[in-house]
């Protein structure tokens, strides 16, 4: 039931703004596996479930050009936050399978935070991310160390998917002769939230965290070549990562060939700047 829950909320992540099709149909799935709970409360929560809005006129919005946009968002950001607390929730009764859960941390670029993740689900794997590590401690605002505690507890890895979401170089009057062009010209890097966070869990768990990069970025001198990936859309690429998670002692299942194609890892470079 578990592994059913966590599917409907990677499915309703990959639903993008405004497909009310797709959203209908997800919503009866959602409501058919919330019937079928072993809970004895389980109306409450189809209920709360059913009291979502996902239109504009369901809101106290302001009307503006994107109000639609903003209502479906928030709509199904707090019908996956529901399901996230429901999954929780069934969890204190059933033994954790750690083999199977990849913590990602990811930037900006949800295109590949979504491929990432149906490339997981398409090996065997149960792909977590921020907000539910979050729900993991059963705080507000916890601290940035207890969440990768409580990640690392409740995953047997992390993935930081490092992206060129911003810009950056080294000040003209810092400069010299001797660097690199990636110092001199603005150039692609990771949000400084992600590099802080893949710092944190490398210095947590190195062993048990995995660095990707995709798409052209700065150097991180300090971890650059230490478990750091370059992951594109060939197979030699996919491969690799998947051995890297092997050896994080993953539990991966392969069926079929659907992970060499499944998702879409390329960054268009001319985009970047």
């Amino acid at each position: 039931m578990l592994e059913k829950l966590n599917q409907l909320v990677e499915e309703g992540r990959l639903i993008r703004p405004l497909e009310y099709t797709k959203l209908e149909f997800w919503k009866d799935k959602v409501e058919d596996i919330i019937l079928g709970l072993p809970l004895d409360n389980k109306d409450y929560w189809l209920s709360k479930f059913n009291e979502i809005k996902y239109k504009s006129e369901d809101h106290d919005f302001p009307r503006e050009e994107n109000v639609d946009f903003w209502a479906f968002q928030k709509g199904t950001t707090k019908a996956i936050s529901l399901l996230s607390r429901l999954k929780e929730r069934l969890s204190r009764d059933l033994p954790i399978t750690k083999n199977k859960k990849v913590f990602v941390v990811h930037g900006r670029n949800l295109k590949i935070r979504n491929s990432m993740f149906e490339f997981l689900m398409a090996i065997g794997l149960e792909p977590i991310e921020w907000e539910e590590a979050i729900s993991f401690t059963g705080k507000g605002s916890p601290y940035i160390g207890e969440i990768l505690d409580e990640a690392f507890s409740n995953a047997q890895a992390i993935v930081v998917l490092f992206t060129p979401d911003d810009v950056a170089k080294l000040k003209e009057e810092f400069q010299k002769e001797t660097d690199p062009t990636h110092e001199k010209e603005l150039t692609g890097q990771a949000r400084l939230n992600v590099i802080f966070e893949a710092g944190m869990a490398f210095g947590r768990n190195s062993d048990q965290t995995i660095l990707v990069q995709i798409g052209k970025l700065r150097t991180f001198s300090d971890i650059y070549g230490r478990h750091y990936i370059e992951l594109s859309n060939n197979e030699k690429d996919r491969k690799k990562l998947i051995d890297r998670l092997k050896t994080a002692k993953l539990d991966i299942k392969i069926k079929d060939e659907n992970w060499l194609t499944i998702g879409d890892f390329s960054i268009e470079t001319d985009k970047m700047i």
